[in-house]
């Protein structure tokens, strides 16, 4: 090539290949060289797996006095509670990511391999991060972060790659929280935003290569390729895991000792709408779900090529917090399964601090059996969302949280109401398969307008595997003052037994008047369901409900029973067709009247 006057962008050791700028003339002659195995274009790269439409940017959080973060290499993850992980709770609690954390698990001794657009390394909550090592494939220079001084640099690079790496790692005290934020970082700018026509996946290959001679041990990357291409798209035929170069390059990666793990895409709910790398076979191809677990529309959907299930596994990419980069304090939640890719990733860190002789097929096979859909995986969720604990082969503490009394309030009816005193205890469960040691309970605000008034501690005796207990009251919380219907959060924290644990839970709040009820619903709380409701009359005539959660999800749609045109029947299960997790639901006749229903699990 280079006798031909070719000049060469990459070179590919494990590929044996290169890749170069070519007329069409010079790739014909090329491909009639006997020295020459073949020819083919380079994938272009489509975009990031672009998250969906966001909440708006959060400003930055007056600065009170002093320091207002810790460094994450001085915090102890056994130290952390509830509190310190404020919105990026839900996110890693989903995976048992705060349980492994108590365990003393927080990425230390791992290095991480990030590709992107480019990253805001200045942000509050990457700037203390363990960063060992840049390049920026794209640039040609070592800086991954936006440079006013390069014309060919732009600041809107950096958004993406500030989203994901805050996801695995960012530490921001009391308000952010990343499932390895003591790991060891190197960073990669791979993709060029610039432009209409995107530049090409050889940087990816490229940067896989350079990861590797580096020592990482893992690489997470919410980046896809299928699309753009001069003479076609790539066809679901050629993702089968053994045909494109980018699959190719990362299932040798593996066979290094370097774990990939990557976006499905976000163009589902169709089948076969997976881009590559997700077909490799030994890669964790990651889909997205909400809080409740279920898949979103949007998740990327299996079959591979030759008929495999993809994704792998499932983390939340709904709603996930994350920093953002317009701002160096700010944060934002955005969906998309680009945010579900790096919540795995941190959790495959904190397993390879625990089982550092595991290779990347081990690991991922241990992510896949600790599914939560492991015993029927399908190509929506998958082997479903795993756990961390489950992994490992460690037993979570089975104790959770059965159901709430508001005592002298409104939660006997399921709800408490704004601007109201009450004292709290909980309907412990046992879920194990052993019976728990004698504990003690306390209670914790997670929302600032909440007041802890007397706080208490509560003896819990041992519970038997299958058994609920009422706990004692826990302190009386005042609640704040609030117009329309909405939650607050509590953490409730468990010392006694071989390591502390917390538990969450939300509290819906009813608005200060609340309307008349569907004239019957019964059974009120349910338990395991159906749900018979009565329905009043209405305008139109119309028998139908919707139910809502409390924060205005819409849950299920309901119509009647052709024998009972006036009752509906809910079996607790969402329009996805998976159960709904215990809580308040409401049930809404369009243009009539709505009710509340209890949830207890």
């Amino acid at each position: 090539l280079t006798e031909r006057g070719i000049e060469i962008r990459h070179r590919s050791r494990w590929l044996r290949a290169v890749s170069a700028d070519l007329t069409r003339a010079e790739a014909r002659a090329l491909s009639a060289d006997s020295r020459v195995r073949s020819v083919r274009p380079v994938g272009r790269y489509v975009r990031p797996i672009e998250e969906r439409p966001h909440r708006p940017a959060r400003g930055p959080v007056p600065r009170s006095s002093g320091k207002t973060r810790g460094g994450p290499g001085d915090t102890d993850p056994a130290s952390l509670a509830g509190a310190d992980y404020a919105g990026s709770w839900e996110q890693l609690e989903m995976l048992g990511v705060p349980e492994l954390h108590r365990r003393g698990y927080s990425g230390a001794g791992v290095m991480i391999a990030v590709f992107d657009t480019g990253f805001r390394k200045d942000h509050a909550s990457l700037a203390d991060l363990d960063l060992v090592a840049e390049r920026d494939f794209v640039n040609g220079d070592g800086d991954v972060q936006h440079d006013p001084g390069d014309p060919l640099d732009t600041p809107s690079a950096d958004r993406h790659g500030t989203l994901t790496w805050s996801t695995i790692g960012g530490f921001l005290q009391g308000r952010h929280l990343g499932a390895a934020y003591r790991a060891t970082f190197v960073l990669a700018k791979t993709e060029d935003i610039r432009r209409e026509v995107h530049l090409e996946e050889d940087h990816y290959i490229a940067a896989l290569e350079w990861a590797d001679s580096l020592g990482a041990d893992l690489v997470s990357t919410s980046l896809g390729y299928r699309y753009g291409f001069p003479d076609g798209d790539y066809g679901l035929d050629e993702l089968d895991g053994e045909t494109l170069p980018i699959t190719v390059a990362t299932d040798t990666a593996a066979a290094r000792g370097l774990f990939v793990v990557t976006a499905m895409g976000n163009d589902g709910p169709d089948p076969g709408t997976l881009n590559a790398p997700a077909d490799g076979k030994r890669v964790a191809a990651v889909g997205a779900v909400d809080f409740s677990g279920s898949v979103t529309g949007f998740s990327s959907r299996g079959p591979t090529g030759d008929g495999r299930i993809k994704p792998d596994v499932c983390a939340l990419g709904y709603f996930t917090q994350c920093a953002d980069s317009s701002h160096p304090d700010s944060l934002t939640r955005t969906s998309g399964t680009s945010l579900a890719t790096p919540l795995v990733s941190g959790l495959a860190a904190l397993l390879l601090e625990a089982r550092a002789d595991w290779t990347p097929d081990s690991l991922l096979a241990a992510l896949k059996e600790a599914g939560d859909a492991a015993e029927a995986p399908d190509q929506n969720r998958g082997w479903g969302v795993p756990d961390g604990l489950r992994a490992l082969g460690l037993e979570r503490d089975r104790l959770r949280i059965a159901g709430l009394d508001w005592a002298d309030g409104a939660f006997g009816d399921g709800i408490p109401e704004w601007n109201e005193e009450g004292e709290i205890s909980l309907w412990i469960r046992n879920d194990g398969s052993a019976a728990s040691p004698a504990m003690t309970m306390s209670i914790a605000s997670a929302d600032p307008r909440v007041t802890i008034l007397e706080p208490s501690l509560a003896e819990l005796p041992p519970i038997a595997p299958g058994d609920s207990i009422r706990s004692g009251p826990l302190g009386r919380v005042g609640i704040p003052r609030g117009e329309t219907a909405g939650q607050i959060a509590l953490f409730f924290r468990f010392e006694g037994g071989p390591v502390p644990f917390e538990r969450k839970r939300i509290v819906p709040l009813a608005p200060p008047e609340t309307s008349e009820p569907v004239s019957f619903v019964s059974p009120n709380p349910v338990v395991e369901g159906p749900v018979r409701i009565l329905l009043a009359g209405r305008p139109d005539g119309r028998p139908e409900a919707i139910i809502y959660a409390v924060d205005g999800r819409r849950v299920r749609h309901l119509a009647p029973e052709s024998d009972s045109p006036s009752v509906l029947v809910w079996d607790l299960k969402n329009e996805n067709g998976r159960s709904v997790g215990a809580g308040i639901y409401l049930v809404r006749q369009p243009g009539g009247e709505t009710g509340r229903i209890c949830v207890l699990r």
